[in-house]
């Protein structure tokens, strides 16, 4: 099952999900990178990307974008779903 972005929520809206963990933490790995030079790769702090490993919270959209660039990973695979609840 695959994740997704949605447009019909605000992008600062996206929340953590369980599934989600396990799809960025893959993304690096695929990569080789340590998670400080995947953090440094994408413009952003170490406990960042530790936060979203352990599916604390969710990176921007802007972020998961650059993901995929980095990673070649197609961004429907990366994305993020916004919460519906908000």
């Amino acid at each position: 099952m695959g994740l997704y972005y949605s447009h019909n929520q605000p992008e600062k809206e996206v929340t953590a999900m369980p599934e989600f963990k396990i799809y960025i933490d893959a993304v690096r790995v695929n990569t080789g990178m340590k998670q400080i030079e995947w953090a440094e790769a994408l413009g952003v702090s170490p406990s960042s990307v530790s936060m979203w490993e352990a599916g604390k919270v969710s990176p921007d959209f802007e972020v998961v974008e650059k993901m995929a660039k980095i990673s070649g990973i197609p961004i429907q695979y990366i994305s993020v779903r916004s919460n519906p609840n908000k």
